[in-house]
């Protein structure tokens, strides 16, 4: 078995350095599958959820980072597996065994979210609630 390549990853740690330093209060970055073994950067830039949402999609795996204000001082960047309702269990187990190299990719991080299912419930709202150190769960479902 091959392990999962990620071809883009010097162009993905220049991104983060770039979008994700002191100055930014809000940028995200977001790697999907070409095929099975190869994940790339699909897209990146400055703005919220709602730029990122877009790229999650029913049948996808999905890795972001996001940058999210928390207060006027502070920030919080968070890494998120999406994984589509249409995405088969079967599916859902092998791509749990990239779910460190892209955690390592997509790094530094806050906090580490897995959302599946509802597109509805990716929203900054919930991901600020699930990214907090006492919210128990980071799943969203």
């Amino acid at each position: 078995m091959a392990g999962l390549r990620l071809p883009d990853s010097p162009k993905v740690k220049g991104l983060i350095a770039e979008l994700f330093d002191p100055s930014h209060r809000r940028s995200w970055i977001v790697m999907g599958y070409k095929d099975k073994d190869t994940c790339t950067l699909i897209d990146s830039g400055e703005g919220g959820i709602e730029n990122v949402v877009p790229h999650l999609k029913p049948d996808s795996v999905n890795y972001f980072l996001i940058r999210i204000p928390v207060s006027e001082e502070k920030t919080r960047d968070i890494f998120v597996q999406w994984c589509g309702p249409s995405v088969s269990v079967i599916r859902r187990g092998k791509k749990k065994g990239d779910l460190g190299k892209m955690t390592d990719l997509l790094s530094p991080s806050h906090c580490e979210i897995q959302a599946a299912g509802v597109i509805e419930k990716v929203t900054e709202e919930v991901l600020l609630a699930k990214s907090d150190p006492t919210s128990g769960s980071h799943v969203i479902d």
